[in-house]
């Protein structure tokens, strides 16, 4: 058996299974609905008791796809479409430096990011980037990848700023995305903050600084994976920033990445 076969068997296991969890929770779900809203009030409540500060969060729920897409090996094959920068590649990222300097508006740095995009030798797939202001700061502007109404938290534009002015970037690139199953619901961020509250993932005299709806990977095989809606949370304590992330579908913990605190407040 080849190595693709292998893949492709292990892509239909992986979505089986998480189908079955998926029914499972939407069917728990339905018992307990009477009394989910109270439930999400009462867990804010004590929330905000030991001292946790957020802003009320929605509880629309929303819809999500089972994506498949593929990291872009082929970058240091396209960076000659680009002008007017020094550029670096490794496997999976552009590092470039910019000849001449880029002003941006520090109180909208899309506005001018927004129209250099749209340049096939400024960005390589510029238009499928959107800005991010989410994770965004003084020193760096991020775009992240766009696809099927849901940003990849992990594929990126980072501009680099001093002196507001773009001097350099990094970027790494998904392509081949796929749909491998048809739209679901979604949990809502009210529901996610207080599940993840519940599972201890939130700490008191902390600070929830925003929920974002977006992808994430949660198979990998080889360059490619598969990518589900993950409420990403950002918590702020002690000057540290930590991203905690929950299955959108079944509420389930993904894991955490902690990062420096460059939130800008």
């Amino acid at each position: 058996m080849d190595f693709k076969k292998i893949q492709q068997i292990f892509l239909v296991a992986f979505i089986l299974i998480d189908m079955f969890l998926f029914v499972m929770y939407q069917q728990n779900s339905n018992i307990q609905s009477d009394n989910t809203q109270t439930s999400n009030e009462t867990v804010l409540k004590e929330m905000r008791r030991v001292k946790i500060n957020f802003d009320n969060p929605s509880n629309k729920t929303s819809n999500g796809y089972y994506l498949s897409a593929v990291k872009n090996t082929n970058l240091a094959k396209q960076v000659n479409k680009l002008n007017n920068q020094q550029i670096k590649t490794s496997k999976y990222e552009i590092h470039s430096t910019l000849n001449q300097p880029i002003s941006i508006n520090p109180n909208d740095p899309s506005e001018s990011i927004d129209q250099l995009l749209k340049r096939n030798n400024f960005i390589l797939d510029g238009t499928s980037y959107k800005y991010n202001q989410d994770l965004s700061s003084k020193s760096q502007i991020v775009y992240t990848q766009k696809s099927y109404g849901l940003d990849f938290f992990g594929s990126k534009i980072i501009f680099n700023v001093k002196d507001n002015q773009v001097t350099s970037y990094v970027q790494n690139n998904l392509i081949d995305v796929k749909v491998l199953k048809e739209k679901a619901p979604t949990i809502s961020a009210e529901k996610a903050i207080t599940l993840l509250y519940q599972y201890n993932g939130i700490q008191d005299d902390s600070s929830i600084l925003w929920s974002r709806l977006t992808y994430t990977k949660s198979l990998k095989i080889q360059n490619s994976g598969v990518y589900i809606p993950t409420w990403l949370i950002a918590l702020k304590k002690d000057n540290q920033v930590e991203y905690k992330k929950i299955n959108a579908f079944d509420g389930s913990v993904v894991n955490t990445e902690v990062v420096d605190d460059n939130y800008q407040s």
